[in-house]
């Protein structure tokens, strides 16, 4: 899982003509920036990306807690690289103001005129920029990670 997590981070498994991990990030914001931003789409994938980081964090502190924080130096920063991403992508949701989902066509409505707003889009632009230097540091991480589990995975077999 995490080193599936690590190839997705590289941008691998995606699907032809979508960008995937730290690009996709960089055309998010490059949307943004443009404002060329799908306000459903800005809103779907702000969402859809908060659940999938807190997951992460989720998967990651639990995988420390079943190995008997065996690797706690490189499982513990991992989660909260996560739970930075989580926190930066969780302030862009706010702003963003869906409560509900889907949103309703006054609510898209209201994330377009959020999209026009330099101000209120600069600050969607700061929150996503800040969860991309979290993740690129969580992927980091997540490099460690692998590399402590390969080589316990090397000792206990002898390799």
């Amino acid at each position: 899982a995490v080193d599936f997590a690590d190839n997705h981070g590289d941008g691998k498994h995606m699907l032809e003509g979508y960008d995937g991990g730290l690009e996709a990030y960089d055309t998010w914001i490059r949307g943004l920036e443009e404002g060329r931003t799908d306000p459903h789409g800005l809103a779907y994938h702000t969402r859809i990306w908060l659940e999938c980081r807190t997951f992460a964090a989720d998967f990651l502190e639990e995988a420390n807690a079943r190995t008997g924080g065996r690797y706690s130096d490189t499982l513990e920063p991992a989660a909260r690289h996560y739970r930075d991403v989580a926190k930066s992508l969780g302030a862009v949701d706010d702003l963003l103001g869906i409560a509900v989902w889907p949103p309703t066509d006054e609510q898209k409505t209201g994330l377009r005129t959020l999209i026009d707003d330099p101000v209120r889009r600069d600050e969607a632009i700061a929150g996503v920029r800040a969860a991309r230097a979290a993740e690129e540091a969580g992927l980091a991480t997540l490099r460690k990670v692998i590399a402590a589990l390969e080589r316990s995975e090397s000792a206990v077999s002898g390799r």
